[in-house]
């Protein structure tokens, strides 16, 4: 198994949560300082103050939803849990616990999530694959155990070539992974002959584009832009 490293976690935080709700704090605060009229030396460092209050926030408030995803139920949260781990995305929990256990470490890089699939992911696992097939015959592949490393790694770059979102291209990773998974149970012709579809790393990893280091570096918003969304959001929006 080789999830992804808590950098990259920390990286993937830094590029979402945290930056988010620094940007809402920087853009409160500005409007702050444009409703009290206060044009001093102080305002950029009050804006960067808030925004850093705000990134922290944001990563705290990351971490702790990813805890939740795993020791609370559907019902405590309002909506579905463990579905980063079903989708092979190991947050920091995951991480920790899988680098102190390596049976736990194995048994993840194979069947994380695949082996309680509802029938709803199976049958969304059938459509990726649709996708994945047709790739396949483009290129004069006819039997999954003629697919290599290779075939694979060019399959990659032309899932992130094409125009869908994070979470389509996820599902297509996940689905190739699944019949890698699956193998044992699957006639000879459909095997792939892979060690581990690309070199274990989890369709999370493979979807990750962001490449951001940790710490406060939100950007600051041209002041030509800001002005003109500041007069239509008034204050008791």
């Amino acid at each position: 198994m080789r999830p992804r490293a808590a950098q990259a976690y920390f990286d993937a935080i830094d590029g979402k949560t945290a930056q988010l709700f620094a940007l809402a704090c920087r853009v409160g605060a500005m409007q702050a300082n444009r409703e009290s009229g206060r044009q001093d030396s102080r305002q950029e460092d009050r804006e960067e103050a808030l925004a850093g209050f705000g990134w922290q926030f944001g990563y705290a408030y990351q971490l702790r939803d990813d805890i939740l995803d795993l020791t609370s139920t559907a019902e405590e949260l309002g909506k579905p849990v463990n579905t980063d781990l079903s989708e092979g995305v190991y947050t920091l929990p995951v991480i920790r616990a899988a680098s102190r256990d390596r049976d736990l470490g194995r048994l993840l890089g194979r069947f994380t999530g695949i082996d309680q699939a509802s029938i709803s992911t199976v049958h969304l696992w059938f459509k990726r694959l649709r996708v994945f097939a047709t790739w396949l015959r483009h290129r004069g592949i006819d039997r999954l155990y003629e697919v290599n490393d290779r075939d694979l790694d060019l399959y990659l770059d032309h899932v992130r070539s094409i125009q869908a979102n994070t979470g389509t291209r996820r599902q297509l990773f996940s689905a190739v992974r699944a019949v890698w998974a699956y193998a044992p149970y699957l006639p000879p012709e459909c095997r792939m002959p892979v060690a581990e579809p690309w070199q274990g790393r989890s369709p999370g990893e493979l979807t990750e584009d962001i490449q951001t280091g940790r710490g406060n570096k939100t950007a600051r918003i041209a002041v030509d832009t800001m002005i003109p969304l500041l007069d239509w959001a008034p204050a008791d929006r």
